[in-house]
């Protein structure tokens, strides 16, 4: 309800904070439908966007936002760039909920105050002061990081290794790209899959060898 009417309008309408301009999703939703595209080309020439000609590499002036990728199937299905974004954006406001929810009831909150803190984030006003712009929307990666490393804490196991090594991955496509040179990006080979899943399994190693270090008696401290 927080954004109606946008699930009726959700094939024509891009939604806006107080930006007063469209550019940032019109271009979270081109840097989408980019990502998809070149996914399904093995990522050739990823970098070499068609924009800012004729600047190479030229994706790397902005976010390239790889996690996208995950409303490209919705994209495929309905053919509409609009929709796969705008769907993308209502589910990253409901994972904030979950994500919030979750976490307050691992702290011992009752389900009341773990609802409610759920719903507060969900409709957190700087949020939808920034509505348009998807990054900034997207709380949960860091909600679920933070989680995972309380569960990594208090029992560390290869699961939970791998449960914070895909929030902290997340992050890393959302607000630590932001932080890197762009010369530097640009020369980076696109491959995040592969970087994600590398990532996750290394922490999952380091958490078992950590609780095995420390003494099967220590996880149930």
């Amino acid at each position: 309800m927080a954004t109606w009417p946008l699930a009726l309008h959700a094939r024509s309408h891009l939604p806006l904070g107080q930006e007063g301009v469209a550019t940032v999703p019109l271009l979270n939703a081109w840097t989408m439908w980019w990502n998809g595209r070149a996914a399904e080309q093995g990522f050739s020439n990823y970098w070499d966007a068609p924009i800012f000609y004729p600047e190479r590499d030229a994706l790397a002036f902005s976010e390239p936002l790889p996690t996208t990728l995950a409303a490209w199937p919705l994209y495929k299905l309905t053919g509409s760039v609009t929709w796969a974004y705008n769907t993308l954006l209502l589910v990253s406001l409901t994972l904030n909920g979950i994500s919030t929810f979750a976490l307050l009831r691992h702290l011992r909150l009752d389900h009341r105050a773990a609802l409610l803190g759920g719903a507060m984030m969900t409709v957190l006003p700087f949020v939808f002061a920034e509505l348009g712009v998807w990054q900034l929307v997207a709380l949960f990666p860091t909600i679920w990081t933070l989680h995972a490393l309380l569960l990594w804490v208090s029992r560390p196991s290869y699961g939970r290794g791998a449960l914070l090594g895909g929030g902290w991955t997340h992050l890393l496509d959302l607000r630590l790209l932001w932080t890197l040179p762009r010369d530097f990006i640009g020369r980076v080979s696109m491959d995040t899959s592969r970087t994600q899943v590398e990532i996750a399994a290394n922490l999952a190693d380091a958490a078992a060898r950590f609780r095995c270090s420390r003494g099967d008696d220590w996880a149930g401290r």
